[in-house]
């Protein structure tokens, strides 16, 4: 999905964009509390171009929230955007359904990016990996300055793809630029 009018533009297949950025391929590095998480421009590029469809966890009605503004470019690129927030819950946001919890909905997930406190992401990572099978995710991602390393252990632990520290906004168009 990412990036694909600019590999077809250019003539490649998906398998041949991600064997030119292995040729020159970025590595970008999470810094926070002395922990440090290392992520290549592929391995961001091949999540955004696996995923469809994103739960946002924290889910914001307000359009002048980070995240109902990340929604809402995301749903314009083309992902389908779940909102979970249990202060929402029945309500629409994108014309999306508002779950309350992970656990709650009945669509099928890819990716969970997560905008809560830190210490919130731990019970995230459980109830992913709780919910993993039945939804069907495969990555847990949070935003800018949230790194937690348990989170990460569990989330991983249940064979669940992490990005911490991570904008999916940011990195799509910081990506579609360079790709």
């Amino acid at each position: 999905m990412l990036l694909q009018k600019t590999v077809n533009h250019l003539g490649l297949n998906h398998r041949q964009m991600l064997s030119e950025q292995t040729k020159n391929n970025k590595v970008t590095k999470s810094k926070q509390m002395g922990n440090s998480f290392t992520y290549s421009d592929s391995q961001i590029l091949r999540i955004l171009n696996s995923v469809k469809t994103i739960a946002i966890i924290g889910a914001s009605i307000t359009e002048k929230r980070t995240s109902h503004i990340l929604m809402k470019y995301l749903h314009g690129k083309g992902y389908r955007i779940i909102p979970i927030n249990p202060n929402y819950s029945g309500k629409k946001i994108l014309s999306e359904e508002v779950y309350p919890s992970l656990s709650e909905c009945n669509q099928q997930i890819d990716m969970v990016d997560v905008f809560l406190k830190n210490c919130q992401i731990t019970e995230i990572a459980e109830e992913s990996a709780l919910n993993k099978n039945r939804l069907k995710i495969k990555c847990l991602w949070t935003q800018l300055g949230l790194i937690n390393l348990q989170a990460h252990k569990i989330a991983s632990a249940a064979g669940i793809e992490v990005i911490m520290d991570r904008c999916p906004k940011i990195e799509y168009s910081r990506l579609s630029k360079k790709y």
